[in-house]
């Protein structure tokens, strides 16, 4: 899996593995992953409920952690289920102006108007929308992508789902 990547991606990726790999024994155990994931979502049961889904997925020999390779191969699916590539296309379709933000507005023109839709909008708009700003980020997007992965999908996507957010978070912390 190591020669897939470039030596800088490796970098990264060995640098999230590290981080999360509090005891630094090169395992990822499941209270390791629950801290990291908590810190995260900031929501501990949401962090224990995934975590287990993600070792039942991801745990490939069953020894109860995630070793580097496992996570590798994970990382490598996780950049084709959700990548920050797909995911800005997806927000551009609703940021209609291409002013960064998604509005209400915004929402209601794409999704459609209607008393179903409309519910539909301000729900979305509710959840996304993290600092009351009324219009939806390019991050509060990939949040509100992560939550709908975690809520709707398989097993396997809502890990590729979470693990891409902790390549993000990482990233965009250490800039």
């Amino acid at each position: 899996a190591n020669q897939l990547y470039s030596k800088e991606k490796q970098e990264e990726l060995k640098k999230i593995f590290q981080s999360f790999d509090t005891n630094g024994d090169g395992q990822l155990e499941r209270s390791e992953l629950i801290a990291g994931y908590t810190k995260m979502l900031e929501d501990k049961e949401l962090a224990e409920k995934e975590v287990d889904k993600m070792m039942d997925v991801v745990d490939v020999n069953r020894n109860g952690t995630i070793d580097y390779t496992e996570f590798l191969m994970a990382n490598m699916n996780v950049e084709e289920a959700l990548s920050a590539e797909k995911l800005k296309v997806a927000f551009n379709m609703f940021d209609l102006d291409g002013n960064g933000q998604i509005t209400m507005d915004e929402l209601q023109s794409v999704l459609g108007s209607g008393d179903d839709n409309e519910e539909i909008w301000k729900t979305i708009m509710e959840d996304a929308d993290e600092d009351g700003d009324g219009q939806i980020s390019f991050e509060e997007f990939k949040k509100m992508m992560l939550k709908l992965y975690l809520e709707n999908s398989q097993i396997q996507l809502q890990f590729f789902s979470i693990l891409m957010h902790i390549v993000q978070f990482f990233y965009f912390s250490s800039r």
